[in-house]
């Protein structure tokens, strides 16, 4: 079986010079997961594990759940609350993709992630909506969302 979720090489970088000047560079790799195949990835994947200890475990209470619904529906709920699906035209939330790092042994460390979320016309990709989710150092959690054409 084919499925779409990959991992990522890349780095993670942060620098602010107010209230006091603060640098970090890491360089990590991310998991690229198709939001609807985590059930099949936690079936098959030894090292990947579903709301449960695990080397690299994934835990929808590590994101942003608005109003204790799944991850999925919280984030098609921002996009819809944000006007950036027009239901006039026949326009749904289709698949849900998020660039993350996972738990690694209960230790998180996620500045950032970003969820590419596919806006449908029919059975066609209108456009992608990226949201992008920052966590602070006191893990208050804000969501900005970009609009492509």
């Amino acid at each position: 079986m084919r499925f779409n979720s990959c991992l990522y090489i890349g780095e993670t970088i942060h620098q602010r010079t107010w209230p006091k000047s603060y640098r970090f560079h890491y360089k990590l790799f991310y998991f690229y997961l198709d939001l609807d195949e985590l059930e099949f990835l936690n079936r098959k994947l030894k090292f990947f594990s579903l709301e449960k200890f695990g080397l690299y475990e994934f835990r929808e209470s590590d994101h942003d759940l608005r109003d204790k619904k799944s991850l999925k529906e919280s984030i098609a709920h921002l996009v819809h609350q944000r006007s950036y699906v027009d239901t006039e035209k026949g326009e749904r939330v289709g698949k849900i993709y998020l660039l993350t790092t996972l738990r690694s042994l209960k230790f998180i460390f996620n500045p950032v992630c970003f969820y590419f979320v596919e806006i449908m016309r029919g059975e066609t990709k209108a456009r992608t909506i990226l949201v992008a989710e920052v966590m602070n150092t006191f893990y208050e959690i804000k969501s900005y969302t970009l609009k492509s054409e």
